[in-house]
């Protein structure tokens, strides 16, 4: 009786192995390439482990099978960067559009990157990568010919950007984009590479031509001068109150400033372009208000930041010159104070 026991009992047999080599050579979501199955130390709760070849560095891991199959698994730091892209992408996808086009027309017009993401309370790789979503947008548009409809509405006799660009559901900042992109197209294909003259004597070859004539480039250049200087105008009235991107009331260092004696920034162009335009009488009344008074606004912003660089180079050599003499320091602090005292050294 004990003899057939133990013959029953050796008898007996479990469920057999599970075969998984069948996923030899599979790659999981995040680049693993299953090289090989180990079926043997690990606890049975977790699986087997495999050995494991990133397809991105070539670099060897052992995780667990589930993980490869299921896109746990992480790489060696390789794909860090593509997978946080795709992160801020699908982020970006939860936003509002209004947000994404207010985070591309703040980059647009100036604003630092810094004061952008602290506009709208984004993370700056977000903020980045709604900038490149409706950048992908504007650019679409520009190669679908709508860049091109919206220059011809805004170059009608009653014709504006934003008008133009309202009718597209766009906000005005990227109606002048597409405007002025679409208006370089157009002239790069009409004109010969090289060919250009003054522009003073374009506007007087073409003042009797209608806005929207073929040949009215002068007219066209004038306007868009004039539209963009009302732009900017606009922006800075609309910026007065936030002190992190410039003095209230003035352009910022990235838009216009003066270096060794010559004007840089994106502005430079169209402060130069307006300089040309501000003595010519065939402009009409309303376009040389626009361009005078965004003259008037750069003057006076270089004026403003050269007066504060004085004031700051002559405060620098009066305090060196009060530690020079070791006077007190309540002496110090009452010709600090003063503005139109200057301590000389006595004889």
């Amino acid at each position: 009786m004990q003899d057939m026991k133990e013959e029953q009992v050796k008898s007996k047999r479990g469920r057999p192995r599970q075969d998984f080599s069948k996923y030899v050579g599979y790659v999981g979501p995040l680049g693993l390439r299953v090289a090989a199955i180990q079926m043997s130390g690990r606890s049975a709760g977790e699986g087997p482990h495999v050995d494991a070849v990133c397809t991105t560095c070539g670099r060897h891991s052992t995780p667990r099978l589930r993980d490869v199959l299921r896109g746990h698994s992480k790489t060696e730091g390789c794909r860090k960067r593509e997978c946080f892209l795709a992160y801020c992408d699908r982020v970006v996808a939860r936003l509002d559009p209004a947000t994404v086009a207010g985070v591309w027309a703040c980059r647009y017009l100036g604003q630092s990157r810094k004061a952008t993401a602290a506009r709208f309370m984004l993370p700056y790789g977000v903020m980045d990568a709604a900038q490149r979503k409706y950048q992908a947008k504007l650019d679409a548009m520009l190669s679908d010919g709508v860049a091109k409809k919206i220059y011809e509405q805004a170059s009608l006799p009653h014709g504006d950007i934003a008008s133009a660009a309202g009718s597209f559901n766009l906000p005005a900042a990227a109606g002048q984009y597409l405007t002025f992109a679409a208006k370089r197209r157009l002239m790069a294909v009409q004109k010969p590479v090289g060919q250009a003259t003054e522009t003073s004597v374009k506007v007087a070859d073409c003042t009797s031509a209608p806005v929207g004539a073929g040949d009215s480039d002068a007219q066209l250049h004038v306007w868009g001068c004039a539209s963009h200087a009302a732009f900017i105008i606009g922006e800075v009235e609309n910026r007065r109150k936030d002190r992190s991107i410039a003095p209230p009331g003035e352009l910022t260092k990235k838009e216009l400033k003066r270096t060794n004696g010559q004007l840089v920034g994106t502005l430079a162009w169209l402060y130069n372009e307006c300089c040309s335009l501000k003595e010519e009488v065939t402009v009409p009344q309303k376009m040389m208000d626009d361009i005078r008074e965004f003259l008037d606004l750069a003057n006076q912003t270089l004026d403003n930041r050269r007066s504060r660089q004085i004031w700051a180079r002559d405060k620098a050599i009066r305090e060196s010159r009060l530690k020079k003499e070791g006077l007190p320091n309540f002496v110090q602090a009452h010709l600090e104070s003063s503005e139109d005292t200057e301590y000389a050294p006595a004889a």
